[in-house]
């Protein structure tokens, strides 16, 4: 079974985006993260799936 919560370091490889992006989205509460302890952090797989968005398409027919 996989682990559904991933560190910083998970989370930045499953997405391909850099921590400090990752900590950016965080600041503008575009992403939710999930504080273990005072500096843990980890990030629900559901929620990273959510900051990928279809672009381009609209307008098209």
């Amino acid at each position: 079974m996989e682990t559904r919560y991933l560190s910083m370091a998970e989370a930045a490889i499953y997405t391909g985006v850099d921590e400090r992006t990752l900590r950016r989205y965080i600041a503008r509460r575009e992403l939710r993260a999930y504080r273990i302890g005072p500096r843990l952090l980890k990030f629900d797989r559901v929620d990273l799936d959510g900051l990928f968005r279809v672009a381009g398409v609209e307008g098209r027919g």
